[in-house]
């Protein structure tokens, strides 16, 4: 049994509200949404690496979606959906403090996406703590204390 990308991709979905994957979705599909989610998938993938299953990932190709080679518990899929979010919210980050190099400072200052900037890095920032956590609470919980009792490390 394989886990399918888009499996995680609805959690992750479910997780944010944004316009652009709505527009992504309805004019090119699900097949196009999830391999635009893919490259957040794999930062997901490379970031949990105490996961106690393995995450082999095969990519997305024109004809087969991306797929894990395990079935994924549904603690590992919603861990990976939440590490997601957070690569997505630096994404948006880092567009709203590109956009301040092509307008004056007056200007950004003015701009809604401005007065947003500290909300989002806010937002971002706390994503970060709860994703990191998150890892942390996992691996302690998935940790088999018995060897370390006997100091088997």
């Amino acid at each position: 049994m394989t886990t399918q990308a888009s499996t995680i991709n609805d959690l992750f979905l479910a997780g944010i509200d944004d316009y652009r994957i709505d527009n992504i979705y309805s004019t090119s599909g699900s097949a196009t949404l999830t391999t635009y989610l893919e490259p957040f998938l794999l930062h997901s993938i490379v970031e949990f690496d105490v996961c106690n299953q393995t995450l082999t990932f095969t990519e997305s190709t024109d004809d087969v979606e991306g797929y894990f080679d395990v079935t994924l518990t549904t603690k590992n899929k919603l861990i990976l959906s939440t590490i997601m979010q957070k690569y997505w919210l630096q994404r948006d980050l880092n567009n709203v403090i590109g956009m301040k190099s092509f307008v004056s400072d007056r200007d950004f200052k003015r701009h809604s996406a401005a007065q947003n900037l500290n909300a989002r890095r806010e937002l971002y920032n706390m994503k970060t703590e709860e994703v990191s956590q998150m890892i942390n609470d996992y691996g302690y919980d998935e940790n088999d204390w018995t060897s370390w009792k006997n100091q088997d490390y």
